[in-house]
């Protein structure tokens, strides 16, 4: 169970929803570390990822159309077990930010509180350069 794989899907979301092929270590129990994403970059939060690079997440099998449009069913990471990267809040709520287009209901405002004062401080320093759009719209209605 040491090998490397690439067989576990990471959803990501620049402009919709897409999926990006991760190197994985298979733990068992149907459970994965995140080795590395296609196309991740921390730095660049124009595409936000759901899991990321030191995540440990379980998976389950998806039905997508590919590029052509013909059926695949492909295995997708779909839970965060644990992590070891620091200030992995940070990071989630800028998915899910990004994946409800901006807007938050109120016990995830609740939950991620100190967590939305610093992204508004961080979208406002523009420490990034460039953001999803959704997380822009987000800081519109946080002014």
């Amino acid at each position: 169970m040491d090998a490397l794989t690439t067989s576990v899907y990471v959803p990501f979301i620049e402009g919709t929803k897409s999926y990006v092929p991760a190197m994985v270590k298979e733990l068992g129990n149907n459970e994965f570390l995140i080795i590395s994403c296609s196309y991740f970059d921390p730095e660049d939060l124009t595409s936000v990822f759901q899991f990321i690079p030191g995540d440990k997440v379980s998976s389950g099998f998806e039905s997508r159309k590919d590029f052509q449009g013909k059926e695949e069913v492909i295995l997708v990471a779909n839970n965060l077990i644990d992590s070891s990267v620091p200030d992995r809040m940070n990071y989630m709520l800028k998915y899910i930010i990004a994946d409800q287009n901006g807007v938050l209901t109120d016990i995830q405002q609740s939950t991620y509180k100190s967590q939305l004062d610093q992204l508004a401080t961080e979208l406002r320093e523009n420490r990034a350069g460039s953001y999803h759009p959704s997380l822009l719209r987000w800081h519109k209605q946080f002014k």
